[in-house]
């Protein structure tokens, strides 16, 4: 009678066993998710352009988060004329800090009076900003 009771017992874990390795290998969820965009000045990173005693514009970047954030080196600014960078004012070691504001200016790289596309890269703790944005050149 043991000896039937034993082979039952390790019948039932066998086949446990075997049904609960052979269970689900695929599960689909559907989640809802909501995002709340809030306007440019209550963004995290606030980008404004404003215009130049030249005739040209800059980009102010300001950091409202409450960590740092590097400013990658350098920003680009596309077409090249080849015969500078931008320039960025009130950062002078790469680190916009909470609540500072930086200033971004394509004047060095402007060729004729077109317009440059800068290419802004900002990493925190876990978090990048990327933006490319659009200056006019003065003249």
């Amino acid at each position: 009678m043991t000896n039937r009771f034993g082979v039952a017992i390790t019948a039932v874990a066998v086949a446990l066993l075997l049904v609960s390795s052979v269970g689900v290998s695929t599960v689909a969820l559907d989640r809802a998710v909501t995002i709340d965009v809030v306007d440019d000045d209550e963004a995290a990173v606030g980008f404004e352009t404003v215009d130049t005693d030249a005739g040209g514009e800059e980009l102010n970047v300001t950091n409202r988060m409450s960590q740092p954030l590097e400013l990658e080196r350098p920003a680009t600014a596309t077409p090249n004329a080849g015969n500078g960078s931008v320039s960025v004012s009130g950062d002078d070691d790469g680190t916009i800090d909470s609540g500072e504001t930086v200033t971004l200016s394509v004047e060095d790289v402007c060729d004729g009076g077109d317009d440059v596309a800068i290419d802004i890269e900002l990493i925190g703790d876990g978090v990048s900003v990327e933006r490319t944005e659009a200056l006019a050149c003065p003249g």
